[in-house]
């Protein structure tokens, strides 16, 4: 949705692009939004490529791995296998939002810049 979002920001802009260029000023705002642009759409990307989370023990590795072990160490194991399991994958979600804020804040970035360079273009 934020690369959606650039890229509809972008595309609009592109057609008022003969008047935005005029001005050396204002081509350097396009040029930051394209940089922008782009930082966004890595990010965005990024943030949405699938990553790998780790499970906590099921029936299938409970029973090779603790068959001979008793009720208590059982559930010793499977608390510490969910534990184990809840901070990796606290790590993986975190990873996933910072690259998400990134893209949005690359977004922000992006409309200022063509905001910019549309009011340099109206003033100059």
């Amino acid at each position: 949705q934020i690369i959606g979002l650039g890229t509809a920001v972008l595309g609009v802009t592109s057609l008022a692009a003969p008047v935005l260029t005029e001005h050396i000023a204002s081509t350097l705002s396009l040029l930051v939004a394209i940089v922008a642009y782009l930082c966004c759409a890595l990010l965005g990307c990024k943030s949405s490529a699938i990553r790998e989370f780790r499970r906590t023990l099921y029936a299938d590795q409970l029973w090779p791995n603790h068959w001979q072990d008793s009720v208590s160490e059982l559930k010793h194991a499977l608390a510490q296998g969910i534990s184990e399991a809840y901070g990796y994958n606290g790590k993986v979600i975190l990873a996933k939002a910072r690259d998400q804020q990134y893209a949005l804040y690359s977004l922000v970035i992006e409309t200022a810049a063509i905001g910019t360079a549309i009011l340099i273009s109206a003033w100059i």
